[in-house]
């Protein structure tokens, strides 16, 4: 688990906002928290989950996020291209470029598929069978409901 510091400062260092000779103000890093804040609730608001808790979100720049260590580096370079045009600097390419590759391998990691339930008059390959052979159709029976690798469905011929 980091703090919003820990996520602040690389956002901040790889838009060039702050540097090791032009360290962050006071108020650089008070807006930089509000902002933080906001994108955080904005996430969640719009159905984006990052494994932070956010029934006690931190009031305070030293606060544990309690988020996954995973998470980390996306939740930086992400935040990076988002409070960029509040302190009025562009984003580097390269910041965008690895902030998308970050985000969306978090989204990949924390999204479960979900499998259809397809019903039992579906066709198997409907329009691609040619000849006298029958069409092959799912029966409700035929469906195994956990999806693993070794649950095969059997597909069953009508005549």
């Amino acid at each position: 688990m980091s703090t919003s510091i820990d996520l602040m400062t690389p956002s901040l260092y790889s838009i060039g906002v702050t540097s090791d000779v032009n360290p962050a103000s006071p108020e650089i890093l008070n807006v930089a928290f509000n902002t933080f804040i906001f994108w955080i609730t904005w996430m969640k608001k719009n159905g984006i989950d990052i494994g932070v808790d956010y029934d006690n979100l931190p009031t305070d720049m030293g606060s544990e996020l309690g988020n996954n260590p995973d998470s980390d580096f996306p939740l930086s370079t992400a935040f990076a291209v988002w409070v960029a045009p509040i302190f009025q600097v562009p984003v580097p390419a390269a910041t965008k470029t690895v902030a998308d590759a970050a985000m969306n391998s978090l989204y990949a990691e924390a999204m479960r598929p979900q499998f259809p339930e397809y019903p039992d008059t579906l066709p198997i390959g409907a329009g691609n069978m040619r000849g006298p052979k029958a069409r092959i159709f799912f029966t409700e029976s035929d469906f195994v409901k956990d999806y693993n690798a070794s649950s095969t469905v059997i597909p069953v011929e009508t005549p």
